[in-house]
């Protein structure tokens, strides 16, 4: 049946079946170019019934400290001397000393926040299988670092190099990037 509110004004009109039989070709083409299936392609429309993919512990969901929060109950920072995402490490000696936060090396510029915006674009392709690890450093960059001060501390340590202006656009930088985004949780579990 017909209905004028919930259909499109052109379906069922003769003046514009050139357009429909155009799109149609179009959409025919990308099926083709995808080199998947239409079934494939339409399904990608249809919510999943499966439900979540796993359940995640509660210890799973913790959270991270600021560094300011984390330098107060002692823990230390040190550069990792690499500049791999996945290089983070936490060192903990003895049950009585609190550790030390290794880091990758980072410098930030105006080319940083481009950068980490076309990777994480990059990373939420749906062709493309990955484990989310430009999303989850920031994340984790952004659980860190929360004002100004936070990016002091990892200039003093010699982790972070600030080309881009005051630490306040470096805070505020990760900040933005890394708001909404979900990390990959298991990601620095090994």
């Amino acid at each position: 049946m017909y209905n004028k509110y919930t259909t499109p004004i052109h379906h069922g009109k003769s003046k514009y079946q050139r357009a429909e039989n155009y799109k149609l070709r179009l959409a025919q083409a990308f099926v083709s170019d995808s080199g998947k299936s239409e079934e494939y392609i339409y399904g990608l429309k249809t919510p999943s019934r499966k439900g979540p993919a796993s359940k995640a512990s509660k210890k799973d969901w913790q959270s991270f400290r600021n560094l300011l929060e984390l330098k107060a109950v002692g823990i230390k920072l040190e550069p990792n001397k690499s500049s791999g995402l996945r290089d983070i490490r936490f060192n903990r000696k003895c049950n009585f000393y609190p550790g030390t936060l290794c880091l990758p090396l980072l410098t930030v510029d105006d080319s940083t926040g481009p950068k980490f915006l076309n990777l994480i674009a990059f990373e939420m392709c749906p062709d493309f299988e990955n484990n989310y690890g430009v999303t989850s450093y920031i994340s984790f960059l952004d659980s860190l670092i929360d004002e100004a001060n936070d990016v002091i501390e990892l200039r003093k340590v010699h982790i972070l190099g600030n080309l881009l202006g005051s630490d306040q656009e470096v805070a505020q930088l990760f900040n933005e990037i890394g708001r909404d985004l979900v990390p990959n949780l298991e990601i620095y579990s090994q």
